[in-house]
């Protein structure tokens, strides 16, 4: 029962997840008159073929309800196979799910040279007219531009369409056709690219096509979680080592949902493993349908792409699919740094926005945005996930443009001095891939970036969009950074905390601690209303120390909510910055002990509130807890009695 519940729980939360949408923009700056193209993400272009009349038809969108229909009809079969998997047995899951596979993705193969078996193209043609947004009529096509929506020019706005099974180099030449396309039939001199993800990848690889003639083209280029330098999902799929974290990729669904990330809490790990169980029992299946598409092979991470032709690609028979991705890894991806630098001296504005903090969600643990590295989207030198550079670390990249500017996160994880470009990256603590328009911060920087006449020239121009910032989405409830700092740092000026509610809900802090820091917050308690801020005093001797990193946790209870957990925890990042240095010691990174459990939590909590506000408000506060679990079930119960 345990097995059903998690899969049909994964099913609600995945479907639900596709109706998404963000809430309004603060677009307060002139907007550009050039053209927009705007490069969406993996697999968001349509596939057409042609029927049997020459009559074009779109073969590939994201339509989940046939694939729902199938799997409800085979439901009970689906049930009775779920026990092979304890066993071990996974053929027998494959030979069930195999028909299905095929029939949804089988057409998407490609031969072992990476050329298309049934003869597919993007939906959109590479011209001004076919891309044009207000032309289109498929919603699909639309994917990236749909949260854009209202602050677009309709007219003025071209949507590209690719290929995403082939590779970044084909798919940038695309790309090249219809900026020049769009600059011949409107009269522009410049275009404005706004891409995400894969497109990203795609509008950097157009850029080093030819870095002076194609930065005399494009005013602004914004990459938002770019994949310029691979995804560690390519890599795990085709060394089989996909281990899927599934609470994870709950908790991502939950940041989606703007919700509190506590849902995820619930699901034991023994209840997860069934979604790897699935993917190992279906991975032959995958490899052949997905295993020679050019453009996994292009997200393979440069360190990675050599080994993994030698071990999986037959020289011979992949012989064009082993030169091509082997000319984008060593002709683009190995220099998007130099490239991007010539772009900028013939005119582009060149912007990278990208996630951190988070370990990719197909288990690989390294700093990422769940799906793309920091290394891959930024280029940025990265600590082991979950440990940290040592205290007094040292930049590892050349002097940045303003002296004493260090470029290294206050969680003391990501080195940004090594980016592609390190005063233009602006990195964001617990930000999702894709999901930039759940945050304030990253949505209004999306646009102004992409859309803007006088976009921000980089990291130093305004303390409005430092280069580091925590997540303030409403799923993270609660949003901290010191007075007089920037984001993220305290110092000798600052006297007090400032707490902002950034959930749609009353919030009431329980506790603020600071270990390691020397900082003590006086009378804690307070009641934050939604979107209102709250500022808390503390005492104690700051050290006068720099780049020593501490952690300070806010405890806090949501009132009249939904929420799962009556008590919520988030941990926020500091870096001191007050004086004179530690001894820099060589590269090291220690150990990151600040995980702190369900149980540990509401045990901390529940002691904090009797020493606080006696034994009434604490038998209040577990009454809940239970009253939230009997609740939870009750409607387990009703939805399965439908």
């Amino acid at each position: 029962m345990k097995r059903i519940i998690s899969v049909v729980l994964s099913f609600i939360l995945i479907a639900g997840c596709l109706f998404i949408t963000g809430g309004a923009y603060d677009t307060d700056f002139k907007k550009s008159e050039y053209p927009l193209i705007v490069c969406g993400g993996y697999s968001s272009a349509q596939l057409c073929d042609y029927d049997e009349n020459g009559s074009e038809k779109i073969v590939w969108w994201m339509d989940i309800a046939p694939v729902l229909d199938d799997v409800m009809k085979e439901i009970m079969p689906i049930i009775r196979k779920m026990g092979y998997l304890d066993t071990g047995d996974y053929e027998s899951i494959r030979q069930l799910l195999r028909p299905y596979l095929y029939k949804y993705l089988g057409f998407l193969q490609c031969d072992r040279n990476g050329r298309s078996v049934q003869e597919l193209h993007p939906h959109l043609d590479a011209t001004a007219e076919a891309s044009r947004w207000a032309n289109l009529e498929v919603e699909g096509d639309k994917t990236l531009a749909n949260h854009l929506e209202g602050e677009i020019d309709e007219n003025n706005t071209f949507v590209f369409g690719h290929d995403f099974r082939m590779g970044a180099e084909e798919n940038a030449r695309r790309l090249s056709r219809l900026v020049d396309d769009v600059l011949k039939t409107t009269g522009a001199k410049k275009v404005n690219i706004v891409a995400q993800s894969y497109g990203g990848q795609l509008a950097g690889t157009y850029i080093s096509l030819d870095p002076e003639k194609n930065g005399k083209k494009v005013n602004n280029l914004m990459m938002a979680v770019p994949a310029l330098g691979g995804a560690t999902l390519a890599y795990d799929i085709l060394s089989d080592q996909l281990d899927v974290d599934v609470n994870k990729l709950i908790e991502y669904l939950e940041y989606g949902f703007l919700q509190e990330t506590d849902f995820h809490l619930l699901f034991e790990e023994d209840w997860l493993n069934i979604v790897n169980e699935l993917v190992h029992a279906c991975y032959p299946d995958l490899l052949d349908i997905a295993g020679y598409w050019p453009s996994i092979w292009d997200f393979v991470p440069y360190e990675h792409y050599r080994e993994l032709i030698e071990d999986i690609l037959d020289p011979a028979e992949s012989k064009d699919l082993i030169a091509q991705t082997t000319r984008f890894h060593e002709t683009y991806m190995a220099k998007f740094g130099e490239n991007f630098k010539k772009a900028q001296a013939a005119g582009t504005t060149i912007s990278i926005m990208a996630g951190m903090g988070i370990p990719a969600v197909t288990g690989s643990r390294v700093q990422s945005d769940g799906i793309i590295p920091v290394t891959a989207s930024t280029g940025a030198t990265c600590a082991p996930y979950g440990k940290r550079f040592a205290d007094g670390y040292s930049a590892k990249g050349p002097e940045c443009a303003r002296s004493g500017y260090t470029h290294i996160s206050p969680s003391m994880e990501v080195d940004a001095s090594t980016c592609y470009l390190p005063d233009n990256t602006w990195l964001i603590d617990g930000y999702f891939h894709g999901l930039e328009r759940m945050d304030e911060y990253t949505r209004t920087f999306l646009l102004r970036q992409a859309l803007s006449a006088n976009p921000i020239k980089d990291i130093y121009e305004t303390a409005e969009y430092p280069q580091f910032h925590t997540a303030a989405s409403p799923a993270f409830v609660v949003h901290a950074k010191f007075d007089s700092s920037p984001e993220g740092y305290v110092g000798s000026k600052d006297s007090s905390l400032i707490l902002k509610n950034d959930s749609t809900s009353p919030l009431l802090i329980l506790d603020i601690a600071a270990k390691d820091s020397g900082l003590k917050f006086k009378t804690p308690f307070r009641l934050i209303r939604p979107g209102e801020t709250a500022s808390v005093p503390f005492e104690g001797t700051l050290p006068k120390i720099q780049k020593v990193h501490f952690n300070l946790t806010v405890t806090y209870q949501q009132l009249g909510t939904s929420s799962f957990t009556p008590f919520g925890q988030r941990i926020f990042d500091f870096t001191i910055k007050n004086g004179g240095t530690v001894n820099s010691s060589p590269y090291r990174v220690y150990e990151d002990n600040t995980t702190t459990t369900l149980p540990q939590a509401i045990s901390l909590t529940a002691a904090k509130v009797l020493d606080r506000t006696g034994i009434f408000s604490a038998l209040g506060s577990l009454l809940t807890i239970l009253m939230k679990f009997v609740r939870f079930f009750e409607i387990m119960t009703e939805f399965f009695k439908r």
